[in-house]
């Protein structure tokens, strides 16, 4: 069943124009996003129908309350990253003449950052044997940066360098919140239900 589901996602994604096409024939102009969420709304339904009627620990880990709580967690993040991710080009244009092969290299500082702050956030985590206080501070940390780069680029907080550094400070939370993110389900979670918990926590999320 879960190959089924998969093949017919791809199936979707492969028909993608064909399927915008017939919508924007029957009911107009139909945004893009509306076209690339179906394949992802049909595995959802799959995976909900399947859940229910074959496998009750699928079903029981997909209206768990924690697992949804991890799910909106993640869609902050993953929204709030996605969001940088967009936007830091345009910030290092705003810091000085730069070639696009310049803004391409210095918008790596961040993710230098991020992914140094994911291998220690992670080593610290399991040294304390802790995983929720290290995730929310990982996301207050994120918060803060992104406080810092918003108030730089409105002109109140220093230049655009000071947002880079905030931007950079905000991709540390982001990855850091990884390790002790993903550590989680596994604590209340097994098996079956902790396979698809993981795969529902990444459907709502991304």
């Amino acid at each position: 069943m879960y190959v089924g589901i998969t093949l017919a996602c791809l199936a979707f994604l492969f028909y993608t124009p064909q399927i915008s096409a017939a919508l924007n024939a029957s009911f107009g102009a139909v945004p893009p996003v509306v076209t690339v969420l179906i394949p992802y709304i049909f595995g959802c339904i799959g995976m909900l129908v399947w859940g229910r009627v074959a496998d009750r620990e699928l079903w029981d880990a997909m209206v768990n309350g924690k697992v949804l709580l991890l799910a909106l967690n993640y869609f902050g993040i993953v929204a709030a990253s996605l969001g940088m991710l967009y936007f830091i080009p345009q910030i290092i244009k705003g810091m000085g003449n730069f070639s696009n092969l310049q803004v391409g290299w210095l918008t790596m500082i961040p993710y230098i950052c991020g992914g140094i702050g994911m291998v220690v956030w992670g080593r610290v985590s399991d040294a304390m044997n802790e995983r929720r206080w290290n995730l929310l501070a990982a996301c207050v940390l994120s918060t803060v940066g992104l406080v810092i780069a918003g108030l730089a680029m409105d002109g109140k907080l220093g230049s655009s360098w000071v947002a880079l550094i905030g931007m950079s400070i905000a991709a540390m939370g982001f990855y850091g919140s990884k390790g002790p993110f993903f550590a989680m389900p596994p604590i209340f979670l097994s098996g079956t239900a902790l396979a698809g918990g993981f795969a529902w926590i990444n459907s709502i999320g991304n």
